[in-house]
């Protein structure tokens, strides 16, 4: 990790850091690393339970060994491979596999490719020719450092350890032309970041998980109560809710049950303005009880009191004066209680007798001769005469008529005062008011109570103070007030509700209601609710420390430097070594994304703008192109790992097809090059630039049973020195082998096909060497480029030595006399010349011009 990775990776999360430092301890993450993590953004504390470790300036740790391919095969069921033995790449780093069309080249290029993962490889096809495979299966031998590992594999799986082979073939070429590309190596520190991107991610998806499982328990609100205020607190409720926001959401009193109830009534009511005529008869009924205790309660306190005490105290105290006057009457008198209430009573009922009965026409008291007592109606004497003027005079004196008019007032006075109504009388008020069993009960309680003061009073016992009533008196009649307001207030409303804009509204008011009431009802969710919803919060600020923009951000900053400058400067000088730095193409960054920075082939210098590559550029340049941007990509990598390469100089000329051989032989000093071609022009050039034990080469042929049967090289495929070497000492030994233990019968076949090939590898030199691979049999082009000078080496015995070489072996394919038969020449003959040819090859290459 670079200084300035790490000062930048120590001012982010905790968990990040420590992330990084157990990337770079074990190059990857765990499952358990990632539950670490989780807690750690969780409970920020538990950082120092887990074990952190510390960042470092260091190389990652890189467990890749280098990897070279062994062998693959037998083969089954895929494409119409069939070998019957396995294709071996050989000891050499560089391994040429030859083959004409349809031989299997492309077979056993997909079959690797498939194997290491690459993901521009379709699915893998049995032989469309014949039956169905039972299965698909090749056995594949590779190297990884000093292991060797032997598998049977599958189509559908990959092989780990190969996934680093870099595979270039038509399609993968195209696609660094036509596509956004990333580099398949990343440097150390964007490898990192790139790591931390994805353990981002994984740790999302853990706490997201996680979040998922606080599922919202909340009842769905009824269609019914939508479009209310107390639905659009209800769908609103956030992690801040407080409890105080929480009960008056929640909130139903008893009022609103009354409103509800009287809102119903009032929409349910058929004849709104006679309903309402029959609530303000209620109102005056419950107006009628609350009057009447008012006016009790008025006349039993304060001012009331006071009038009663008044009448009392001036009836008694005139009546005292009135008897203290009567007294003088005494003397007359024989009977005590003259001028007492009783005798007075006496004295008033004798007074409407005798005006009313016995003396109509006269007044009381009649004293004539001849009168009679109305009492005893003895004829009155004289004393008798003179007592009854006495108490006439006596009664109807001003002392006397004050007393009797004051006792007169007292008695109206007390007269009008309310009497207690009977329970009947009250149970009919409380029903007519609709009061409740309760209120008609604590009304006929406080008229007991106002009566328990009224009783005495008409007894004529006046109490010492003003009556005050009891508590449950004065809420009986606030209750009696309310009820006779709110009757108003329903009558107002019904009359209101006849109006219909008004019961629109009311309507509208009994929804809001019915909504509210419903919330109320869902207190226990919604406290659940916003306890939930505080958890998802704390997820979602949690998930926050997840996010990569500044991972992304920092690896930009980074691929400036380690990525883009690297990967253009490799690619310009893949151009110059290809010898197609003059095509005007350039690399260029496009983007990156979550760490992974992408770059594009593009036209430069263009003055029409939008053109494709494929549309400007040749299939030769489209092809050079691509492999240069493919080798710019893949040699960035510090791995060793195999390079395969799938007719790589098809539709190259031969400037270019020299150039990109040359660079394939410059890989192969450090790591396993693997071409598989059709070009013998390819073979060629590499037998020429390579000695035979840097360069293994396989010839690979479709048979009557299947494709990529592997074999010899054939002999117009080689190299005309190597062709010869190989013909001496192989094939001619065994000819020499087989005449000594056989005889001339078993030598014939091997000898005559000796001479056979001798005459076409002298066609070969004529072709390759005498003519300097200027002209070539079936080759449509004669290159001169580069060549054509090396014809005045040429010289008679050069002409000389062909001739008699093509003449003395074009015998053998001629048919012979009967007479003269030729006789084939002996195996140290056959040895002579060849080794006459082969050192006329050697002095001739380095003959000067």
């Amino acid at each position: 990790m670079s200084t300035q990775l790490l000062e930048w990776l120590q001012q982010q999360h905790q968990w990040l850091q420590m992330a990084a430092g157990r990337l770079m301890a074990q190059g990857t993450v765990s499952e358990e690393d990632i539950g670490d993590f989780v807690r750690i953004i969780k409970e920020p504390g538990y950082a120092a339970e887990c074990g952190r470790r510390d960042l470092a300036v260091a190389p990652r740790p890189f467990a890749a060994g280098k990897v070279r391919l062994i062998s693959i095969g037998p083969v089954q069921g895929i494409d119409a491979l069939n070998p019957r033995e396995p294709l071996d790449f050989g000891s050499a780093e560089l391994c040429v596999v030859y083959g004409n069309n349809g031989s299997g080249k492309s077979g056993y290029t997909r079959v690797i490719s498939k194997m290491c993962g690459k993901t521009h490889v379709g699915e893998l096809q049995g032989n469309v020719f014949a039956a169905p495979p039972a299965k698909q299966m090749c056995t594949i031998k590779y190297r990884v450092g000093d292991e060797l590992v032997e598998m049977d594999w599958t189509p559908g799986t990959q092989v780990d350890a190969l996934r680093s082979v870099d595979i270039f073939d038509t399609a993968s070429g195209y696609f660094y032309l036509e596509n956004e590309t990333e580099i398949s190596f990343v440097p150390p520190d964007l490898a990192l970041l790139a790591d931390l991107v994805n353990a981002c991610g994984r740790v999302a998806l853990s706490l997201e998980a996680e979040e998922r499982v606080l599922v919202c328990a909340l009842p769905v609100l009824p269609q019914e109560h939508s479009a209310t205020r107390a639905a659009a607190g209800y769908a609103t409720l956030t992690h801040s809710h407080t409890e105080l926001q929480l009960a008056q959401l929640s909130e139903w009193t008893e009022q609103d049950s009354v409103e509800l109830e009287a809102t119903n009534a009032t929409l349910a009511n058929a004849d709104p303005n006679a309903t309402a005529e029959k609530r303000l008869t209620v109102r005056a009924q419950r107006e009628a009880v609350l009057a009447a205790l008012d006016e009790v309660v008025a006349s039993l306190s304060n001012e009331g009191f006071d009038v009663s005490r008044t009448r009392f105290s001036d009836a008694t105290n005139k009546r005292r004066i009135a008897r203290e006057a009567s007294q003088a009457l005494h003397a007359t008198c024989t009977l005590e209680g003259v001028g007492s209430d009783t005798w007075r009573r006496m004295w008033r009922a004798a007074r409407e007798f005798a005006l009313e009965e016995a003396y109509p026409s006269h007044p009381f008291p009649f004293l004539d001769d001849g009168a009679h007592c109305v009492l005893c109606q003895q004829e009155l004497d004289q004393p008798a005469r003179n007592r009854l003027a006495a108490f006439e005079a006596a009664i109807s004196g001003k002392i006397e008529t004050e007393a009797a008019a004051a006792e007169e007032a007292l008695a109206e006075h007390l007269k009008k005062l309310p009497a207690r109504p009977t329970s009947e009388a009250l149970r009919t008020a409380a029903q007519a008011a609709e009061l409740e069993s309760g209120l008609a009960a604590a009304l006929e309680a406080a008229w007991d109570e106002v009566e328990s003061v009224l009783h005495p009073l008409r007894s004529g016992h006046c109490p010492e103070a003003a009556f005050v009533a009891s508590g449950k008196v004065q809420t009986l009649t606030q209750e009696l007030r309310r009820l006779a307001s709110l009757a108003e207030q329903e009558a107002t409303k019904l009359k209101a509700a006849a109006n219909p804009a008004a019961r629109r509204e009311t309507e509208m008011r009994r929804k809001e209601l019915l909504a509210r009431k419903w919330v109320s009802e869902q207190r226990v969710a919604l406290v659940a609710e916003v306890e939930r919803l505080k958890k998802v919060h704390a997820y979602q600020e949690w998930k926050r420390q997840t996010v990569t923009t500044g991972l992304s951000r920092k690896a930009n900053e980074l691929s400036a430097t380690l990525v883009t400058e690297a990967y253009i400067s490799r690619f310009n000088m893949e151009l110059q070594k290809l010898g197609a730095e003059h095509i005007r193409v350039e690399l260029v960054k496009t983007r990156a994304e979550r760490g992974r920075v992408k770059h594009s082939v593009r036209l430069r210098e263009v003055v029409t703008h939008g053109v494709r590559i494929s549309e400007v550029l040749s299939e030769g340049e489209r092809r050079i192109i691509s492999l240069a941007a493919f080798l710019a990509d893949v040699t960035g990598r510090s791995t060793r790992s195999p390079f395969i390469f799938d007719d790589p100089i098809s539709s190259l000329d031969l400037t270019w097809e020299e150039r990109t051989i040359d660079r394939l032989i410059e890989l192969s000093q450090s790591r396993q090059v693997i071409i598989f071609t059709h070009r013998l022009s390819l073979l060629g050039l590499i037998s020429d630039r390579m000695s035979d034990d840097k360069v293994h080469t396989v010839h690979i042929r479709r048979e009557a049973w299947g494709t990529g049967q592997p074999g010899q090289v054939p002999l117009f495929a080689k190299r005309p020195d190597k062709a010869l070497s190989h013909l001496k000492n192989e094939r001619l030994a065994r000819a020499r082998k087989a005449l000594m233990a056989d005889g001339q019968e078993s030598y014939f076949p091997l000898g005559k096909a000796i001479c056979s090939d001798l005459r076409i590898l002298t066609e070969r030199l004529v072709e390759v060497v005498f003519l300097a691979d200027v002209v070539q049999r079936h080759r449509r082009d004669v290159q001169t480029k580069g060549k054509i000078h090396k014809l005045a080496k040429i010289n008679v015995d050069d002409c000389n030595l062909v001739d008699a070489m093509m003449t003395k072996y074009s015998r053998y394919e001629h048919s012979q006399s009967a007479e003269v038969p030729v006789e084939l020449p002996t195996p140290d003959e056959l040895a002579a010349d060849i080794d006459k040819l082969l050192t006329w090859l050697d002095e001739f290459k380095d003959r000067q011009i």
